[in-house]
């Protein structure tokens, strides 16, 4: 694993800093990296987009620069055409989940996304997909890079039943909250979330 970098602006001893074009990286007071970037670039844009792992693409990236791994283990049950849901379990939490199939236009900006992150939506119907709303304990995490993991692994899950790849039941998953260029996160709304806001719903058929 590569060196792991904190996501954030740098306080003085872990972080970001861009200066005069020149975005560094910092660990424990240390420059441990550092690349010239094009012009009229702000800190803030380059994280909020995730822009940052493909600028210094020889380093991890996390949250508070830690770690957080969860086996996730999901079941479910199938209570009309259009819904679905189950139980969600990690090491220590539990609760329920939630899926509706909806169309809509958020889906289409799948395009924008790094290749191959969502494999399982390649045959889905353009405009279309699942809306998923997270147990509680997830719904309310702040790290969004472990929530968006847990809708992933959330959504792949439902394309396995739909394609009948899922074996087994309990569905285990590890998920972590470590991105980098090669394992890359991005800012577009996908997987849709239950209360993230979303354009105009189309109708499903």
């Amino acid at each position: 694993m590569n060196e792991l970098i904190a996501y954030q602006p740098f306080d003085g001893s872990n972080g970001l800093q861009l200066q005069a074009r020149t975005l560094s990286a910092y660990k424990e007071g240390e420059e441990v990296g550092r690349v010239v970037v094009e012009d009229q670039q702000n800190l803030d844009s380059l994280l909020a987009f995730y822009t940052i792992p493909n600028l210094l693409p020889d380093f991890d990236f996390a949250y508070e620069g830690k770690r957080r791994l969860r086996q996730l283990e999901l079941d479910a049950d199938f209570p009309s055409e259009h819904t679905l849901g189950g139980h969600l379990k990690t090491q220590d939490e539990a609760g329920y989940w939630a899926a509706e199939y909806i169309g809509n236009n958020v889906f289409l900006l799948d395009e924008q996304l790094p290749p191959d992150v969502r494999p399982w939506v390649d045959s889905e119907k353009i405009g279309y997909g699942w809306q998923i709303q997270l147990p509680g304990f997830l719904a309310v995490e702040l790290d969004s890079v472990l929530r968006r993991r847990a809708a992933l692994a959330i959504e792949e899950f439902l394309y396995g039943l739909k394609n009948k790849t899922i074996e087994t039941i309990p569905w285990r998953k590890k998920i972590d909250n470590v991105f980098s260029a090669t394992q890359p996160m991005w800012s577009q709304p996908l997987p849709v979330v239950y209360g993230d806001p979303l354009p105009a719903t189309l109708e499903v058929s």
